[in-house]
């Protein structure tokens, strides 16, 4: 299978789970900034005490 084939198939596997998570951490009002901030944080690529991701994601765009 085409490598693009696959990142697509898994990035709307994966849609529903992110959607959820984000709705259910968004919920609370008094940690919907921590929630925020943490998950553009990690979607990001910032490096923070050693604690990264490894892949490309929107590091590039950010």
């Amino acid at each position: 299978m085409p490598h693009a084939l696959v990142l697509a198939v898994a990035g709307v596997g994966m849609r529903a789970m992110i959607e959820s998570a984000l709705a259910a951490a968004l919920s609370d009002v008094r940690s919907r900034e921590a929630a925020v901030v943490t998950f553009l944080t990690m979607a990001c690529g910032v490096t923070l005490l050693g604690s990264d991701r490894h892949s490309g994601g929107c590091s590039r765009a950010c």
